[in-house]
């Protein structure tokens, strides 16, 4: 008899380092992002920084910045299924601002990849924006 093949205990992404993305909310009130991710290809184990550069385009000052992380374990009905939020690889993590102003700041902190995560199909960073126009977010997407 053939044995089954197991999935690698660990899956990189095809990039490494630190990333940059670009980009807005789609909803109101919408911001504009700067968003870098260092490393990208975090390990077991190892720590990444995020750091998210803000700019609200109503002129209403960001007040709080919450990036949750979901891989692979937030998806146990497989690729196609739905997110189950109460599985959390990481977050909500507060992000702090380090520079600027809520007018245009950059937001910064980082998180711990989990021993026992993978993110071999699903690696998505959530991130909430918050003023006093209201919140929205968007998600970035890695697998």
């Amino acid at each position: 008899p053939t044995p089954t093949p197991t999935p690698p205990a660990w899956c990189p992404l095809g990039f490494g380092g630190e990333q940059t993305y670009t980009g807005s909310t789609s909803s109101n009130p919408r911001f504009t992002l700067k968003i870098v991710i260092n490393p990208a290809n975090v390990l077991q184990g190892n720590t990444q920084q995020v750091t998210i550069t803000i700019q609200p385009t109503d002129g209403s000052p960001v007040t709080s910045v919450i990036l949750t992380v979901f891989t692979d374990s937030a998806y146990p009905e497989g690729p196609t299924g739905p997110r189950h939020p109460e599985n959390v690889t990481a977050g909500p993590v507060s992000l702090s601002l380090v520079s600027g102003t809520g007018l245009d700041g950059a937001w910064q902190g980082s998180w711990t990849m989990p021993n026992t995560a993978t993110y071999c199909i699903n690696f998505q960073e959530s991130i909430i924006i918050s003023s006093a126009s209201g919140t929205s977010g968007t998600t970035l997407s890695l697998r």
